[in-house]
């Protein structure tokens, strides 16, 4: 009984799948329900369908599938790819699958019957729909029909589709189709386009940003952040900016230590320079020292050789003087003797020459004093000037050094600026790590305490194990006496089989034991093998053993098995199934329900524990297996915690799990958001 509402694609080319139904085989079927219709109808109030839901080149995130009865909105669900809807009988609805984006389809259910045929019950009905992408210029008015209409049929005894209906909405579909399939090859040719530009887009930023990074290598910082602003003008992210606000700022780097080497390599140049012009006035008052000091020296020998030279000429003409009066006196003393007025006209002669001689001789040597005097004068004149120059030059050094001491101090304040500057930071820095030591020692500390609750929760875990297996021994016990009263009832109810066979005149006492079952069944829980988000609580009462096809496999069983299907007596009941169940039949049916309690009790434990255990509504741990590595959320909603389990390996391999159940990556992380 499935359908399939949706368009297979095969090498380019639309197959589409039309409504055909094969009027035997459906035959077939009704003969197969007859057969097991003990274990595979369920007595229910309304109609089953289920089936998968498709979105043609999307996700079935945000799909929807609205029920509308009797032209009323009665019921909204998300779109999963499998769904199961129960329909009231009697009744139209018109089943809409949607989505955002993509056309709407419509299937009509006419669910009238009569109340005699309701009471057996029907197959589910089974169907495939898929949704495609809705483009703007194509009509797709036909699709506010239903694409399909389901009936009870008189000839097959089952719900069926209006083959009349859908041959005449099939043309209108197709060619809607044929429009659909351009399109859809319109836009793969554009992605496709737009997939080769984008691919010569990054080879192109690709390229920019490689022989930005080669700049980089070598230093050239400009040349690099020009590649990069090229590279962000063809496709600008998040990555090339970070890219450029680094170059940049390493830009900026480098340019500020080159202002700071320019302004030490300045301040250098002016050290050297000032140290440089002391050096030069110091020898300069050196050399005017030495110069002062040649002239004095060379002034005093000088006078000296004056003095000496004074002297000797005064000894030599001494001596002379006396050599002469000495032959003078001699020449006298020979020429007495010749004449008296010759010696003494000598001898006054002679004195007026020592006269004349003393005279010139004194005058000389005042001459030679007075030029000695005046060099004197000269050389102590020239050393006042040279004293005058030296005191100038000391003043002008002086005021050089002033005007020196006075920018090096300016230079030293704003180094005493920047100094303060920098303890500052250095003191914020240092409270910044004393301020992160004492974060961190309240890190270790709360990573102690968050490890001691780990540990009480290990112990607590442990615990509430011991508990579920003490009481897996206790319910072992009573499962064991159970068995005991489960036997006594299926002998009871074999007799009543028996009792049945025997005639209507048993038919009062049958009709007794009959309602007594039912009375059973229906004050047993609703067991389930695991709880299903969205399914309402309790269910409908489907046979537990009823087999589920290879379409469905992770279809829940849900409700309890029914030992015995109605409390109808008398003839009528012979002819039922039910009747002529044989006493295996009916202990094994006895037997599920057991299990199932017991099934149903054991998730009940667990749950308790899980919900205890984590009241948040999203907890995750994480514990290493071996070579294994498995993650662990668990996910609070309310009345029952799901289990989702990844288990990533050494080698490679990832499994997902949920709730023990293999499942795939995106489901696993879309439920764990």
């Amino acid at each position: 009984m499935n359908q399939n509402y949706h368009t297979h694609k095969t090498s380019g080319k639309s197959i589409r799948v039309s409504f055909n139904r094969f009027i035997g085989i459906r035959i077939i079927s009704v003969l197969l329900f007859l057969l097991i219709s003990s274990i595979g109808l369920s007595q229910s109030n309304e109609l089953v369908i289920t089936g998968r839901f498709k979105v043609d080149g999307g996700s079935n995130n945000g799909a929807q599938i609205i029920l509308e009865k009797d032209g009323r909105k009665v019921k909204t669900i998300a779109g999963e790819s499998r769904f199961e809807v129960g329909l009231d009988y009697d009744a139209i609805y018109i089943v809409s699958f949607v989505k955002e984006g993509f056309v709407t389809k419509k299937i009509r259910f006419d669910t009238h019957v009569s109340s005699e045929r309701a009471e057996y019950g029907f197959m589910p009905f089974e169907f495939t729909v898929e949704i495609f992408e809705q483009f703007d210029d194509v009509n797709v008015v036909v699709f506010n029909q239903p694409v399909g209409k389901i009936a009870y049929s008189d000839v097959i005894d089952e719900f069926d589709y209006d083959t009349d209906y859908t041959k005449s909405i099939q043309a209108r579909i197709e060619a809607v189709m044929d429009e659909v399939e351009e399109k859809q090859e319109e836009k793969i040719a554009e992605e496709e386009n737009k997939k080769a530009e984008e691919a010569q887009l990054n080879k192109q930023v690709d390229n920019l940003t490689s022989a930005a990074q080669k700049n980089m290598s070598a230093g050239k910082l400009t040349d690099a952040l020009e590649k990069y602003k090229e590279a962000a003008e063809l496709k600008d992210t998040p990555a090339i900016q970070q890219k450029i606000k680094s170059v940049e700022e390493k830009i900026v780097q480098k340019q500020e230590a080159e202002a700071a080497q320019a302004a030490a390599e300045a301040q250098a140049a002016e050290e050297a320079k000032a140290a440089a012009e002391a050096k030069e006035a110091e020898e300069k008052a050196a050399a005017e020292a030495k110069e002062i000091q040649e002239a004095e020296e060379k002034a005093a020998k000088e006078a000296k050789a004056a003095a000496e030279a004074e002297a000797k000429a005064a000894e030599l003409a001494a001596k002379e003087a006396e050599e002469k009066a000495a032959a003078e006196a001699k020449a006298i003393q020979e020429a007495e003797e010749k004449a008296a007025k010759e010696a003494q006209a000598a001898a006054e002669a002679e004195e007026k020459a020592a006269e004349l001689k003393a005279k010139e001789s004194e005058e000389k040597a005042a001459a030679e004093a007075k030029a000695i005097q005046e060099a004197e004068e000269k050389a102590a004149a020239d050393k006042i000037k040279e004293e005058e120059a030296r005191l100038a030059a000391e003043k002008q050094s002086e005021e050089s050094r002033l005007k020196d001491e006075e920018e090096q101090r300016k230079v030293d304040e704003i180094a005493k600026e920047e100094r303060l500057k920098n303890e500052a930071a250095e003191a914020a820095r240092l409270k910044a790590e004393q301020d992160a030591l004492k974060n961190k020692e309240l890190s270790d500390k709360e990573r102690a305490e968050a490890e001691e609750k780990q540990a009480r929760e290990r112990e607590e875990l442990l615990r509430l194990e011991k508990e579920a297996a003490d009481q897996a021994e206790a319910k072992r016990i009573a499962q064991q006496e159970e068995r005991a009263k489960d036997e006594a009832e299926r002998l009871a109810a074999k007799e009543a089989a028996q009792a049945i066979a025997n005639g209507p005149r048993e038919s009062d006492e049958l009709a007794n034991l009959i309602n007594e079952e039912a009375v059973k069944q229906e004050t047993r829980p609703v067991t389930t093998n695991s709880p299903q988000i969205g399914t309402p609580s309790g269910g409908s009462k489907v046979a537990q053993a009823t087999m589920d096809s290879d379409e469905r496999p992770m279809r829940p069983v849900r409700g309890g098995a029914v030992a015995i299907s109605d409390n109808r007596v008398g003839e009528k009941a012979l002819s039922t199934s039910s009747a002529n169940m044989s006493e295996d039949d009916i202990y094994d049916g006895v037997m599920k329900t057991i299990e199932a309690e017991q099934s149903q009790m054991q998730v009940e434990a667990e749950q308790r524990a899980l919900i205890e255990k984590y009241p948040a509504r999203k907890t995750t741990e994480t514990e290493k297996a071996g070579n294994s590595v498995i993650t662990y959320v668990y996910i609070n909603r309310g009345e029952f915690v799901n289990v989702y389990k990844k288990v990533e390996h050494s080698w490679g391999g990832v499994f997902f799990f949920i709730d023990e159940r293999a499942t795939n990556q995106r489901f696993w992380e879309h439920e764990t958001l």
